[in-house]
C-alpha cells in the first residue's frame, strides 16, 4: 500500500521553533482513498490509518469508530506518543501531538497574532457590486 506525502510545516516564534509532519487526511478524504462502510473493522481502521501517514504504536480493544489508537508525535524532534480515538484523527483531522508539543504548538499559535488595528471609516475600501454581483 502506498502512502499520502505529509505535508510539512515549520512553526516558530522567538523563543520557539518547532517542524512537524502532518499526517494528510484531507487529501484522502477528498479523493475518496478512504475505506467505508458502516461497521468500521479493524483492518478498516489500519488501512486509513497507514494510508493517511499515522506512525502507529498499539491499538486499544477494537470498538468501531471509538477505538482508542496511540501514535507517534508528528514532531520530528520528538519522541513522545499520542493517544486519541479514530474518530480525532479521521473525522477531525487532529494532529498527533504529544502533551508537551501540543503546549509548544498553542504557545506558538498565541504569540503568532496579528495586532487587531482599527481602522476609520473613511479609510475602508468596499468592492464595488454592479447588478450581475461581479466585483469591478
Amino acid at each position: 500500500m502506498e502512502k499520502i506525502a505529509r505535508i510539512v510545516k515549520t512553526l516558530s516564534s522567538g523563543k520557539h521553533e518547532i517542524t512537524i509532519h502532518i499526517p494528510n487526511v484531507r487529501y484522502a478524504k477528498e479523493n475518496d482513498l478512504l475505506w467505508k462502510r458502516h461497521g468500521i473493522t479493524h483492518k478498516m481502521i489500519e488501512h486509513n490509518m497507514e494510508l493517511c501517514g499515522f506512525d502507529i504504536v498499539s491499538y486499544e480493544e477494537h470498538n468501531g469508530s471509538q477505538t482508542k489508537i496511540t501514535t507517534k508525535c508528528c514532531n520530528v524532534d520528538c519522541n513522545g506518543t499520542c493517544e486519541k480515538k479514530y474518530g480525532n484523527f479521521i473525522s477531525h483531522e487532529s494532529l498527533p501531538l504529544c502533551a508537551s508539543c501540543t503546549s509548544i504548538v498553542m504557545s506558538i499559535n498565541r504569540s503568532n497574532k496579528r495586532p487587531i488595528v482599527a481602522i476609520k471609516g473613511s479609510e475602508r475600501s468596499y468592492p464595488l457590486l454592479n447588478v450581475t454581483g461581479a466585483t469591478q
